[in-house]
């Protein structure tokens, strides 16, 4: 591909989007910690979905809205806005609400019940539009955000399928944000894979 293409361009500034974006950490640990002490068994997910949808409206997001599965929705607009991509992470645990949800947040890890799955999705999501906007990133297309409620076991992804039955505009492609470790060695390990994926 030539040299001044754009995926030449965004993969030679991947580097410094990294860097960058790694400032926002205490706003995604503090994301995490939030929605993460919530709890949210699936078909219970309500107090959790209503938390990520005012960091929706905290973040700036358009149309921020539940439906009537109790999904947590916003939209970051595009510049042009022809198009919609979704970006979703369930917002359910196979927790039990009389499990001690709490968080236990130390130097080198993060522990506590559903951090992997999938609080950290839901965190990453929530965080979101403070990254693209600190990473001065606008994209064309919208940005549809979703925090998916029903998703695990006999809930059957039953969420996302209410959503993408009644949502009104075409979804042009989509991404599902899960969890992973969370420690300095691991997002290391994670940035290094991204960029060279990408590359």
């Amino acid at each position: 591909m030539p040299e001044n293409s754009p995926i030449t361009d965004i993969v030679g500034q991947l580097p410094r989007f990294l860097e960058k974006a790694a400032e926002l950490s205490d706003i995604l640990l503090a994301n995490l910690v939030m929605i993460g002490e919530v709890p949210a068994p699936t078909f219970g997910e309500e107090e959790r979905t209503r938390l990520v949808q005012d960091r929706f409206v905290m973040g700036g997001l358009d149309n921020c809205s539940g439906d009537e599965m109790n999904n947590a929705l916003g939209v970051i607009q595009g510049t042009e806005g022809e198009s919609n991509i979704l970006i979703v992470a369930h917002a359910d645990t196979v927790f039990a609400k009389s499990v001690d949800y709490n968080i236990n947040v130390k130097p080198d890890r993060v522990t506590g019940p559903g951090v992997g799955d999938n609080a950290l999705g839901l965190a990453v999501l929530a965080t979101l539009p403070h990254i693209l906007d600190h990473l001065d990133i606008k994209l064309r297309n919208n940005l549809v955000l979703m925090a998916g409620t029903r998703s695990l076991g006999s809930g059957n992804l039953a969420g996302i399928r209410f959503f993408l039955r009644n949502f009104k505009r075409p979804i042009k492609a989509g991404v599902c944000l899960g969890g992973c470790s969370w420690g300095g060695s691991a997002i290391r390990r994670l940035a290094c894979s991204a960029v060279r994926c990408v590359a």
